[in-house]
């Protein structure tokens, strides 16, 4: 089995549930478009196994335009150029042969029991680290806070190999290849941004976004393994239905944190903590992750808000105005 993408903005982990590894087993999924189909066959497992009110309509549906916000507006300035080159420039693209593709590195076959029960453990323990560090006058909070960046990155690591792989090189251009298919992914940026923030002092506002992944992959995790045990049922099950019934402004909140993390660095640089390199490094995450499939829809959403909020502070003062519009301008350009 192929491993499949989750379906944006829902969060649920499909390599963890077993469900869909025996159902994806039974079906052959025909040549083509094949993201596109399996995304279509997630949604209606998905509605059908997990929550009865989702619409998998939508995931077919043209994706609207976005709004247009201050970081959106801070761009228009300055159009792109046309992208239609001159005659001549077409004539000899048409004569040079195009330099061949590097294959993508060889997939694993899919999540073992004995891997998705790993994934399991780890994000159980990154939840039970993140609320003992979190609790108010507790002794050993900085230690839990070490041990759960530590974690962390042992559980990014394994779901970014056992989603991924590893590439296969030479030639070295499949690195490349290999980089363009991880680095848009959510267990990517949350491998970044443990690894950066760990050498550092504890700050409680970075791991609230992956204390919440962890929850809901530990709660899918149950529900799809003892969903029809009799303790669950009984215990366990109220819970997760009503993570699932809040799950998107679960999601919304985790995109929140993400985005004050970085205002929370800004704030610092006036305090013994400011770290230009980390500054620097962690909104760069974030214009990776403004422009990502998997949080694009979630954080255009949330700068939508904050331009909401601050359009009347900011036209009391057009210099801040024009100096946001620099900064946008370097936010919005794709590299």
């Amino acid at each position: 089995m192929q491993h499949c993408a989750n379906i944006p903005g829902r969060g649920y982990d499909f390599g963890a549930d077993e469900r869909w590894a025996a159902y994806l087993k039974n079906i052959e999924i025909p040549t083509g478009d094949q993201a596109s189909v399996r995304l279509r066959l997630q949604a209606k497992w998905y509605k059908k196994n997990v929550e009865s009110d989702f619409d998998p309509e939508w995931i077919s549906a043209p994706t609207p335009a976005p709004t247009s916000t201050f970081m959106d507006r801070g761009a228009s300035a300055n159009p792109p150029p046309s992208a239609t080159p001159p005659p001549q420039q077409q004539q000899q693209q048409r004569a040079t042969p195009a330099p061949p593709r590097a294959p993508a590195p060889a997939y694993p076959q899919s999540f073992t029991s004995r891997t998705s029960l790993l994934v399991f453990l780890l994000h159980l323990f990154l939840v039970l680290a993140g609320l003992l560090h979190l609790v108010p006058f507790v002794p050993f909070s900085n230690t839990a806070y070490v041990y759960f960046m530590r974690a962390a990155v042992a559980c990014q690591l394994l779901k970014t190999y056992t989603a991924h792989g590893k590439p296969h090189f030479p030639p070295w251009s499949n690195i490349m290849v290999y980089l363009q298919r991880i680095v848009p992914t959510s267990d990517f940026f949350h491998l970044l941004v443990t690894a950066a923030f760990m050498p550092h002092r504890p700050i409680s506002l970075a791991i609230l976004p992956l204390m919440v992944v962890s929850l809901y992959h530990a709660a899918n995790y149950a529900a799809a393994n003892s969903g029809r045990s009799p303790t669950f049922q009984r215990v366990f099950a109220p819970v997760h239905r009503m993570l699932l019934s809040r799950q998107r402004e679960a999601f919304h909140c985790s995109a929140y944190a993400e985005i004050a993390l970085g205002f929370l660095l800004i704030f610092q640089l006036v305090t013994p903590m400011r770290n230009l390199t980390l500054i620097f490094f962690y909104w760069n995450l974030l214009k990776m992750r403004y422009q990502a499939p998997d949080s694009s829809a979630s954080h255009r959403q949330v700068w939508q808000g904050i331009d909401a909020k601050t359009a009347s502070m900011r036209r009391r003062f057009p210099i801040v105005e024009q100096g946001l519009g620099y900064v946008q301008a370097w936010f919005l350009k794709v590299q």
